[in-house]
């Protein structure tokens, strides 16, 4: 059998096609055991957000959303299968009909939520909690996740490249003394999990791209009102926050 370096370029790609297509089982378990080995013990969510090139193009956010249509919906394995999200993940899903639309101002259709697990409502509900990060500018969204991950480091670092990543325990009540700084309180939801749908969680690893993605629809307003809401909120609450990175999208 003639070695793979031996091969000339159009051999290689039928083999890597062919490996991708009979093989992605085992090819991603190794790559998985190899990243948890060698890459996690260094790995930084703030320097591969900033390694990312979407960071500094204008249009990141229609290249992360062209990344999630095009490889985020093809990895069955990141659809959630259980009923609720987990504290410390990153979750996307479809909020299109909140029971509360008649009395908010807005809402998204579709969250990018850090979830901090949920409770039991007075009328026996099941509510879960997050920070949806669409209602933010990116400066924000980066800032926080980058101020959480640091502090439950050695714990998602322990997760990652792991094909099943276990939940990072933590409480709004624990992080909120550190990333209200940020006037990210501003972004914190309530959602019944009865009305989410196509719920994906991100690994770990991923996050330095999901961070960029947009939302998909604001309803009854648009990304520029939010944020000159959420600007007017960091001077109603005096919070000396300055986001050096103003996109929503």
């Amino acid at each position: 059998m003639a070695k793979f370096t031996n091969l000339d370029a159009s051999s290689k790609n039928k083999f890597i096609d062919t490996a991708q297509r009979w093989g992605r089982n085992v090819l991603t378990a190794a790559q998985r055991l190899f990243n948890r080995l060698v890459k996690s013990g260094s790995w930084d969510l703030r320097t591969e957000i900033d390694k990312n090139p979407w960071k500094q193009d204008p249009h990141g956010g229609a290249k992360a959303k062209e990344w999630f249509n095009k490889e985020v919906i093809r990895h069955s394995e990141w659809f959630v299968k259980r009923s609720y999200m987990e504290p410390g993940k990153l979750y996307s899903f479809r909020y299109l009909e909140p029971l509360t639309k008649d009395n908010i101002l807005w809402w998204d259709s579709m969250p990018l939520t850090l979830a901090f697990g949920h409770y039991i409502s007075e009328e026996g509900n099941v509510v879960e909690m997050g920070l949806n990060l669409h209602h933010v500018p990116m400066g924000c969204r980066i800032d926080t996740l980058c101020a959480i991950v640091d502090a439950f480091k050695k714990m998602y670092q322990g997760e990652l490249y792991r094909e099943k990543q276990k939940s990072i325990p933590m409480k709004w009540q624990q992080v909120a003394g550190f990333v209200k700084k940020f006037g990210v309180e501003f972004a914190f939801r309530s959602y019944r999990p009865e009305l989410m749908s196509g719920t994906i969680c991100f690994p770990y690893e991923q996050w330095s791209k999901a961070v960029f993605l947009p939302s998909i629809k604001y309803e009854k307003l648009n990304a520029n009102q939010i944020l000159q809401i959420y600007l007017q909120y960091l001077k109603d609450k005096k919070i000396p926050y300055k986001p050096t990175d103003l996109r929503m999208s």
